[in-house]
């Protein structure tokens, strides 16, 4: 059996190949493909060894979220949904890297200022405000941020670390480190250790913490506008999808939406139109003529008994003909006027009007 399932989370390489890699190690799971463009997956596995629960739990539990696709509905819908899931994720990202550049700016004025000779709560009765500003500041953007410290500590946890776990890694060291500092500063200042806690103060590296995060925010609102970008493109190629096909049933040509196309129908294609679905030819028109090339590279146009059908021709102007042929013969009608060709080597003439022959089609 085959399932589809949307699976959320995933935002790089590395996560597409853990979920690939742990789907793929469930008992009964004989093929697994993972999208990051569409964030999808699709699933060929026994429903005798496993089922649809197993597969989003296994997802689930190294940090990504998974639920079964929804009934195929309309293609144009479906991606509509799948349009809003990406302009979502990219509005998201974008309100979390402005929140988070707002409180980075004043964060590494208080904390680099000085070192730049800016007298921003400069001076030893300044360093515990200071400090305690930093680790206020920082925390806010962690928690902005704090997606990374989610899904890459359920990442790590499961042995599947992927480039979230090293962003919360590194911020979350540089956070610790600067809350051991402040409690360095505030024991040195309770012992009257000026000296002491002013060296202190210099391993605060809250600054880094948040710089962490909000630069490689900045990456992943660039990656969520390529995405979207890129899905611009494919819903343009999506609206070239033709609307309506023409099915045969009980013997008769029914006009029906493609969405409703269904295994083992019968569509007819005309010359000129699009095709609906994959799917093999079951049988070719009949035609009526026989197009082959002579030594000298003309055209020879061999007719094969009399019939009916039309004949699009490119010339000076692109035009239509109804035409019959009767006994070797080509009689076209144009607007109701008939006028009657001879079949030439590589062209048709009618009268004092000659043009390039394009296509043959029967139609009764």
């Amino acid at each position: 059996m085959e399932e589809k399932f949307d699976v959320t989370g995933m935002t790089c390489a590395a996560c597409q190949a853990n979920v690939t890699r742990v789907v793929s190690k469930l008992d009964g799971v004989s093929h697994c493909d993972v999208s990051l463009l569409s964030n999808s997956m699709k699933v060929e596995f026994d429903q005798d060894k496993v089922n649809e629960q197993v597969i989003c739990e296994a997802v689930k539990q190294i940090g990504y979220g998974a639920s079964v696709h929804g009934e195929k509905g309309e293609v144009k819908k479906e991606w509509q949904n799948r349009q809003n899931r990406v302009e979502s994720d990219q509005r998201s990202a974008k309100q979390r890297l402005i929140l988070s550049l707002v409180l980075l700016i004043p964060l590494l004025v208080i904390a680099m200022g000085p070192m730049v000779g800016l007298p921003i709560l400069e001076g030893m009765e300044w360093m515990m405000i200071s400090a305690l500003t930093q680790l206020i500041l920082c925390l806010f953007i962690l928690f902005i941020q704090r997606h990374f410290f989610i899904t890459g500590f359920k990442a790590l946890m499961k042995k599947s670390a992927n480039m979230d776990s090293l962003v919360a890694m590194g911020s979350g060291a540089s956070f610790v480190y600067g809350l051991v500092g402040i409690y360095q500063m505030a024991y040195y200042f309770g012992v009257q250790n000026i000296e002491m806690a002013h060296m202190a103060m210099h391993s605060l590296y809250f600054e880094s913490a948040a710089t962490i995060v909000t630069l490689v925010s900045v990456g992943k609102y660039l990656e969520s506008r390529s995405k979207a970008k890129t899905s611009d493109a494919l819903d343009k190629l999506v609206d070239l999808a033709p609307k309506n096909a023409t099915i045969l049933r009980d013997g008769k040509e029914v006009v029906v939406s493609s969405e409703s196309i269904r295994i083992h129908d019968i569509v007819v294609i005309r010359p000129g139109q699009r095709i609906h679905v994959d799917g093999k030819v079951v049988k070719k028109g009949d035609k009526l003529w026989n197009l082959t090339y002579g030594e000298d590279g003309g055209m020879i146009i061999e007719l094969k008994g009399n019939g009916k059908g039309i004949i699009r021709m490119i010339g000076s102007e692109d035009d239509e003909f109804e035409y019959t042929i009767e006994n070797q013969k080509i009689i076209m009608i144009n607007e109701g006027d008939s006028v009657e060709g001879n079949i030439k080597s590589n062209s048709i003439e009618l009268k004092n009007w000659k043009t390039e022959l394009l296509i043959f089609e029967k139609v009764g």
